[in-house]
């Protein structure tokens, strides 16, 4: 048997506070999708843009990059986790990046400082903060946020389409949600990862462009501070790649945090604790913005 409500009263099963934090989002957020920040050749890189209320002064920007092992995902795939950081108050770019089948590294990495520079030129244009400037993504996105975060340099100066190459950025804070700090370490070893084997491609120097595609060897004193979040079970990427890069930050002084969840796999925390993570990482960056 059917029942009826009432027009305008929640069902049993709806969450009034869940709709409402809806509503004000769709309401009050602007979204400019697919705009273009770089082109190689006659192909157009992509980035999405999200803003906060207009009115609200220049809001602090999230710069967002999904995963995927560098050789598949979209930024359309995950733009829902850009949700929690509008809630908060900030802008977010979601960033488009070239994979491995159309080409290898660096191309990604050089994709990403694009993205990046892109945000910092259009700043005024969009009423974004860049003093308040955060990188983050997952798995490998992570991986082009924390080496975006830190390298000055990267392999291949110009690039492989011959444009000028890209001044780094510096940012407030690096999100990593389970991503790859050691690629080297990925090709190597009892278990290595094909899809780092795909990204990288098999040339003569292959070992050295991963070590210096790897954000645990770019560590240095300009470094931002960084929080992870790692499952201790994630069988993509191995939790030592968080917990190794956690502790060459300590040793160099570098403000940072690592949550290691006991029994996640790769991203599968539920939702409890996808709640709890975030948190986490909303009271770091307090903390950081007010030391």
């Amino acid at each position: 048997m059917e029942t009826t409500e009432t027009p305008g009263q929640p069902s049993k099963t709806e969450r009034p506070d869940a709709i409402s934090v809806g509503v004000r989002l769709a309401v009050r957020c602007r979204v400019f999708p697919n705009r273009t920040y770089h082109r190689v050749a006659d192909r157009p890189l992509h980035i999405d843009l999200y803003l906060p209320s207009p009115g609200s002064g220049r809001s602090p920007i999230f710069v967002f990059f999904h995963g995927g092992g560098w050789v598949s995902g979209s930024k359309e795939s995950v733009s829902l986790h850009l949700l929690p950081w509008l809630e908060a108050g900030w802008a977010a770019a979601n960033v488009e990046y070239r994979q491995a089948q159309e080409a290898l590294a660096p191309a990604a990495a050089w994709d990403a400082r694009r993205a990046v520079r892109w945000v910092v030129d259009h700043a005024r244009e969009y009423g974004l903060d860049t003093g308040q400037l955060v990188l983050g993504g997952m798995s490998s996105g992570a991986h082009l946020a924390l080496l975006t975060g830190m390298a000055a340099d990267l392999p291949g100066a110009r690039g492989e389409d011959g444009s000028d190459a890209v001044r780094p950025t510096r940012a407030s804070a690096i999100v990593n949600w389970f991503g790859i700090s050691d690629v080297a370490a990925l090709l190597e070893g009892e278990r290595p990862r094909a899809y780092a084997r795909r990204w990288i491609g098999s040339r003569f120097d292959a070992s050295q462009l991963a070590r210096e595609l790897s954000p645990l060897h770019r560590i240095g004193a300009d470094t931002p501070p960084v929080v992870s979040v790692h499952g201790d079970a994630d069988p993509t990427v191995p939790p030592e790649q968080s917990i190794r890069l956690h502790d060459a930050l300590e040793r160099a002084g570098i403000r940072n945090r690592l949550l290691l969840l006991a029994g996640a796999g790769h991203g599968d925390f539920g939702e409890d604790v996808w709640g709890q993570a975030y948190a986490s990482i909303f009271t770091f960056l307090r903390d950081v913005a007010s030391a």
